[in-house]
């Protein structure tokens, strides 16, 4: 056999070997969050979803990752306890807040790191609108899921460790800078950002809609989605998988409607992790659509098994219409910005090419 097969055939095994690690991840997860159930359990499935699908989180960035979920919630809890009842402050501290995050470079913080900052921040102080201690559960939550997310993600990595298998391309990925854009750039991206989640959030905010809290996690994951602030056209794709996610989303919580059995709810959850695994891994055509409706799956089905309302079946085709204007939302907005205000790389950007 040729050195070209040999490699190809590791590359495909260790493929192979992190689709299994990826499905169990999210089974094992599934499984914890499902049985214990504590609020918003289902987030720490989303953060297993996306950990796995990356590269293998150390022990080091794992404990870093928590140290700053758990920093970002305090100081949550801090401007919720001190600023709340000063609407104007808070209102432009909250504005402030989004554009810092939405400015920091992905080098510097990842954007799943990004996603969960911005619904700490976005969360906590709009339900402790409703009670201050419904805000500090809410906040304990976000850490005891991150808690189980890493855990989770390192018996996963543990049980199905990857295989090293070294190519020419990816010593040439592995010199490539990581990030061209000047500050300039990215203070241009994320203003544009801001201006799009910012007043969604004043207005659940100032108006006190007490069903915003999911919509909330929703722009927080989705907005600091690449895809969505590219152009119309990737945004569209984007929004076609949300909306078929949402869809799968309805008639799962049906199929478990019809056997409410823990184990089978569980095998449901593998073979769909499976699948969307072996389509997201190995680079199929329609993968980047595929992660983001199976994100959406994960967020509308968990949020309805983790629901003790006796009316969940209604709950769920509501949180698929808020998920579906959610997702239309931002694509239409960030797709009307880049044709109002396309983006224009800087000279220095270009040169740094």
């Amino acid at each position: 056999m040729s050195a070209r097969t040999i490699i190809s055939g590791k590359l495909n095994l260790v493929l192979r070997r992190k689709i299994i690690r990826y499905a169990f991840g999210i089974f094992l997860c599934s499984a914890i969050a499902f049985g214990i159930g504590w609020p918003v359990s289902y987030l720490s499935i989303v953060l297993v979803n996306v950990f796995l699908l990356g590269k293998e989180i150390s022990f080091k960035a794992g404990i870093n990752f928590l140290m700053q979920v758990i920093i970002a919630v305090v100081f949550s809890l801090l401007i919720t306890t001190y600023l709340l009842s000063y609407q104007l402050i808070f209102s432009l501290l909250i504005g402030l807040i989004l554009l810092l995050i939405f400015y920091l470079k992905d080098s510097q913080v990842s954007p799943i790191l990004k996603t969960w900052l911005l619904i700490s921040v976005l969360l906590i102080p709009f339900v402790s609108l409703i009670d201050p201690s419904v805000g500090q559960v809410t906040g304990l939550a976000l850490i005891v899921g991150t808690v189980v997310a890493i855990s989770v993600t390192w018996i996963a990595q543990g049980l199905f460790p990857d295989i090293k298998v070294e190519t020419h391309d990816e010593h040439q990925q592995a010199v490539t800078a990581p990030d061209a854009k000047t500050p300039y750039d990215r203070y241009v991206a994320a203003i544009k950002r801001t201006a799009v989640v910012y007043p969604v959030v004043l207005l659940f905010y100032y108006f006190d809609w007490q069903s915003g809290a999911l919509i909330l996690i929703y722009i927080g994951m989705y907005s600091s989605f690449p895809g969505f602030a590219k152009d119309l056209s990737v945004g569209r794709l984007l929004l076609l998988g949300c909306i078929i996610g949402g869809i799968i989303a309805l008639l799962l919580y049906e199929i478990v409607a019809l056997v409410p059995i823990y184990t089978f709810l569980l095998l449901l959850m593998f073979g769909f992790a499976l699948w969307a695994g072996d389509e997201i891994l190995l680079g199929r055509k329609y993968a980047s659509q595929i992660k983001a409706g199976f994100s959406t799956i994960i967020i509308i089905f968990g949020s309805a098994v983790g629901s003790d309302d006796v009316d969940a079946g209604g709950e769920v085709f509501i949180r698929f219409i808020q998920v579906s204007s959610v997702v239309v939302y931002l694509v239409v907005a960030f797709g009307l910005l880049e044709k109002i205000f396309p983006e224009k790389v800087s000279s220095k950007s270009q040169e740094q090419k």
